[in-house]
């Protein structure tokens, strides 16, 4: 992907800047015709329109942190007078009274119409900083990925999953489409 390249086709962990780069020979991950596109082999294709320099980066994992690194780097912020959250991949952290609870509220009676939204929506987690969320609404699910972090939380899904990420929310529609008798 990304257009005429000369070091690799398959642009997997590498960190790719793609303008116009007028250049003879030995090219190597230089080009004349940037193409900003790629596809992934589960089948997600993107495609950038701009005539902009585009970068993309398909490192295929970040090396972890541990998890008391991930608390320490939360406590630092909230030191530092931000608000601070760990979640399954990384650390949120942001200033002002805001809350993932506060806002769905808002959205779900403004723009939904929902007056009592906690008991008329279902929320789907998968790290800590969903723990405003599970604990408004009585009807919440959790992924596996936060097994990891539930000693440290103080209000846990109603349901928690089998499955992590994805696996866990497919896991979740096809419960409730065979209750439904949807599925």
């Amino acid at each position: 992907g990304m257009g005429e390249k000369f070091d690799s086709l398959n642009q997997k962990g590498h960190h790719v800047v793609n303008r116009v780069e007028e250049k003879f020979c030995f090219q190597g991950d230089k080009t004349y015709n940037p193409t900003p596109f790629f596809w992934t082999d589960t089948g997600f294709g993107l495609y950038v329109d701009t005539c902009e320099t585009t970068e993309f980066d398909f490192a295929e994992d970040e090396p972890k942190l541990p998890l008391e690194t991930a608390y320490a780097v939360a406590k630092l912020c909230r030191d530092m007078g931000a608000e601070a959250k760990v979640s399954s991949i990384h650390v949120n952290a942001w200033f002002g009274a805001y809350s993932k609870a506060d806002m769905a509220a808002i959205y779900l009676k403004d723009y939904c119409h929902a007056d009592d939204a906690e008991n008329e929506a279902m929320f789907f987690g998968d790290s800590p900083n969903d723990e405003p969320m599970f604990a408004a609404f009585p009807l919440s699910c959790g992924v596996a990925n936060i097994a990891p972090f539930a000693d440290r939380m103080a209000h846990l899904p109603a349901y928690l999953l089998d499955g992590e990420g994805g696996y866990g929310f497919a896991e979740a529609a096809d419960i409730i489409c065979k209750s439904t008798q949807c599925g």
